[in-house]
């Protein structure tokens, strides 16, 4: 697996040098600091990453079906997984060893036993940082042991036309290795820099665009000893036949996610006034922080489901699915979500993290239908028609689908340099006032009264500190849509089949507004700028089988 993060260099340009001390910063002051050549941040990965990645997973179960009377039926079932972490062919790959208290200093583990520099690796760890090897085995992660998934359904007929179902299971979410190859990018294998200028007085320039190179500066850690992730689900469903074709379900269904994992900064300095050097504020000012992945999230979700189902018959068929749903979690992914930020402000404190799941929409309805048209043999109209024409007007189907869903929420974010300066990102203060406006629209989506960049802030006084506003605590636009279908299937010859297809998507050419503006100050801020979904689209397709 190879893997070089920004492999060319990437650097940001902010205009902290050339704006008004105590203010934010304007577009013209990054394009002058662009022109003077003052790096605000800086990122590179030194070194060549290819390394040589071994897994493997085990899973069995037993299963057994109980039919107790005529009108109960049960479902029991065991699974247990395994799945150790991943091991590199040489041992090419390190961890880092730390706590949230800074008890000790951190320390550099390799994989695998013997020498920490055993190959001569090309970027060795500068004087007085503590490594070793062989403290975490030959793994990525410690190999959880005991994943036991129990399962358990129920289902009773009430009547000829009623069912009741309910069930329960324990489900394990395994890495498939995107996460945790990150540790072979660490020294002495490689190193990655991730890291910010001094503040006040510029010291990244073209010429020297680096102004740590001995360490890396964003080092990647999985934390040793979680515990595996996983996931109790629990459903219960009415289901009823309406007639032969027709059945209506209606149904709650819930879940928890136990030890979820997600990536934190570690080694990251606390809310501060803005210094000329920031890495001396860190509890180990000697490196960067630390871009760990730790199993301390929690999410829990809880829904009502319905659904209308009216299988092919008399020429159509139609599903339409209602959810009513509400989750919550400190953290909707690993890494990045839609809406969340790659990493919480404050790493240390995933409670105040609490909110709407990035992906949590409220409400959907969809609907979809399948109609054939009337025309041709053996349909209502045109029946007797010629093998020719039936070739033309028979066996046509439109098909559409509507969706009517509730917008995604997304948090707001404030200017970090200026009020909090650290590596994670800033959050403002919510002033007490409901951003929820009565009539919002593209130019005013929420009320931006309700957000400061702190309360009583003064410059080069603060207060400095992390923002009060809750995470997702906004929602964005919602969707409408409909998209529609024609196809139609020619016979050729026996052996021979033309298909063909037609889509437009977005039928009503109706705009689905994307997320506002969200940064407190910024001229965007509340204002729409973006769809989330295109303008009408047309296409056309044909598929020949033979």
């Amino acid at each position: 697996m190879t893997g070089n993060d920004f492999a060319r260099g990437g650097f940001t340009f902010t205009g902290t040098y050339t704006d008004v001390a105590g203010t934010s910063p304007l577009p013209l002051h990054a394009v002058a600091d662009f022109l003077l050549g003052d790096i605000a941040s800086q990122q590179g990965q030194l070194g060549l990453i290819a390394d040589q990645l071994r897994d493997w997973a085990l899973g069995v179960y037993v299963q057994d079906q109980w039919k107790v009377t005529k009108k109960l039926t049960i479902n029991l079932g065991l699974r247990y997984e395994l799945q150790p972490g991943l091991t590199e062919k040489y041992g090419h790959m390190s961890n880092i060893s730390w706590a949230w208290d800074n008890s000790f200093f951190p320390t550099w583990v390799r994989a695998g036993s013997g020498d920490f520099y055993a190959g001569n690796p090309p970027y060795p760890l500068p004087a007085g940082i503590p490594y070793a090897r062989g403290k975490y085995g030959n793994t990525t992660w410690k190999t959880a042991k005991l994943q036991f998934g129990p399962r358990a359904g129920f289902a009773y007929n009430l009547n000829a036309k009623t069912v009741i179902r309910t069930g329960f299971g324990i489900y394990y979410p395994h890495e498939i290795g995107n996460v945790a190859f990150d540790v072979t990018r660490n020294q002495p294998f490689t190193e990655r820099i991730n890291s910010s200028s001094n503040t006040l007085i510029p010291n990244a320039t073209w010429a020297s665009p680096f102004p740590i190179i001995a360490i890396s500066t964003n080092a990647p850690s999985w934390v040793w000893g979680d515990p595996q992730p996983y996931t109790p689900q629990w459903t219960f469903n009415i289901q009823r036949a309406l007639n032969g074709s027709t059945t209506l379900e209606v149904g709650y269904e819930g879940s928890a996610g136990i030890h979820l994992q997600r990536t934190v900064y570690y080694n990251d300095s606390p809310a501060a006034a803005p210094v000329n050097n920031r890495n001396l504020l860190r509890p180990f000012p000697q490196f960067g922080f630390v871009q760990a992945v730790e199993a301390a999230s929690h999410s829990s979700y809880n829904s009502l489901q319905a659904r209308l189902q009216h299988r092919f018959a008399a020429g159509f068929s139609l599903l339409s699915s209602f959810s009513w749903e509400k989750s919550m979690d400190n953290g909707s992914g690993v890494r990045q979500a839609s809406g969340d930020s790659y990493t919480p402000p404050n790493g240390g404190n995933l409670a105040s993290e609490r909110g709407r799941s990035a992906f949590n929409f409220g409400k959907k309805w969809t609907t979809s239908g399948l109609y054939l048209l009337p025309f041709g043999k053996g349909q209502k109209l045109l029946s007797n028609a010629s093998a020719l024409l039936d070739e033309l007007i028979g066996g046509w189907q439109l098909g559409g689908i509507l969706t009517f869903e509730g917008g995604f929420p997304y948090s707001m974010g404030c200017t970090n340099g200026t009020y909090q300066n650290t590596d994670g990102p800033c959050r403002p203060d919510a002033t007490g006032i409901t951003p929820v406006l009565p009539n919002p629209s593209p130019n005013r989506w929420y009320d931006a009264a309700a957000f400061v960049n702190r309360l009583n802030f003064v410059a080069n006084v603060g207060p400095y500190r992390y923002g009060n506003a809750g995470r997702n605590d906004i929602v964005g636009p919602g969707l409408s849509v409909i998209n529609a279908s024609m196809f139609k299937s020619f016979n050729v010859n026996e052996r021979i089949h033309v298909d063909f297809r037609g889509e437009i998507f977005n039928v009503a050419n109706h705009p689905i507004l994307g997320q506002p503006g969200a940064t407190v100050g910024n001229a965007s801020e509340g204002v729409i700028t973006s769809t989330r979904v295109p303008s009408r689209q047309i296409q056309l397709g044909l598929k020949l089988r033979f």
